[in-house]
């Protein structure tokens, strides 16, 4: 008897492991096994673009309360306007995706008509001062479901909370489609959304490496810096812009444009130590 109760616990922990995966095999499965009819890239009414490019469908409102579209087509207008903004990304526009708000429409038909290989749909449901938020990702070529996620939250701020869940989602797509983890990081910075977005306007001008896009890399990261002091990569794109001046032959004093990329440098060490492009600045400058 007390041998049978040593093995209990070894037991159990083998009943659970096994559950475990089993649980994981199942999603595994569902997650890589077609779940929508593929759509073809031949009867596409565009050619593919050379970077990932995706269509927001306007999300479903699931509340009894009809009243609550306008949130459904904001919290969609908003993701669109922030996914918009990511240089590597190709975003359809709203008045293309929102002729099929309403209409039971298949993910191969709406990637087939707007020329797009991905395809984000979601639903909002609102019950008393709680929201749920339900979000998808799938590549329409495959029919895979790439991603999924659900938000729920409290209804505060209504704005605030449509640009807290347009955030994760960017972030969540760079991290699927573009940089990959880099994403995650330098969307870690910052928690102001349009810190966010200056701060990816400024990236996109500055490997142009032109003085005239040097100079506009400049005025949006110190935007982003003004939105959010404490974002520790938006100092060290701003450090960048000063040493680009100094390397290609832009700036007038060299002497003062390496010292304030050095206080750029370590003013983004200051507040983020494990920031790889602030380290990456000091080396440019030693």
């Amino acid at each position: 008897k007390p041998a049978t109760i040593r093995r209990m616990p070894v037991l159990v922990g083998a009943v659970v492991i096994l559950a475990t995966a089993i649980g994981v095999g199942i999603w595994q499965f569902y997650m890589h096994r077609p779940s929508v009819e593929p759509a073809s890239v031949e009867k596409m009414a565009y050619p593919l673009p050379d970077k990932p490019s995706i269509a927001v469908l306007p999300f479903a409102n699931l509340s009894v309360n009809s009243e609550q579209e306008y949130f459904c087509d904001g919290i969609t207008d908003q993701i669109i306007t922030t996914l918009s903004i990511i240089p590597r990304l190709f975003v359809i526009a709203r008045n293309s995706t929102f002729t099929y708000k309403g209409k039971a429409v298949k993910v191969q038909q709406v990637a087939e008509e707007l020329g797009v290989r991905y395809v984000l749909e979601g639903s909002v449901q609102r019950s008393e001062e709680r929201i749920r938020i339900l979000v998808q990702l799938i590549d329409a070529t495959t029919g895979h479901h790439l991603w999924s996620e659900r938000y729920d939250r409290d209804l505060k701020d209504l704005f605030a909370l449509q640009d807290e869940i347009a955030m994760e989602i960017m972030t969540t797509l760079q991290v699927k489609l573009t940089e990959g983890e880099y994403a995650r990081v330098l969307a870690g910075g910052t928690s102001n959304l349009q810190a966010m977005e200056s701060f990816w306007r400024a990236e996109e001008r500055f490997f142009r490496f032109s003085k005239e896009d040097n100079a506009e890399t400049r005025r949006w990261v110190e935007k982003a810096i003004e939105l959010d002091p404490n974002f520790a990569g938006a100092w060290a794109l701003e450090g960048y812009t000063h040493i680009t001046d100094v390397n290609l032959g832009f700036s007038k004093s060299p002497i003062q444009s390496i010292k304030r990329a050095d206080e750029c440098a370590q003013k983004a060490i200051a507040l983020d130590d494990s920031n790889a492009k602030a380290y990456s600045l000091l080396g440019r400058l030693c």
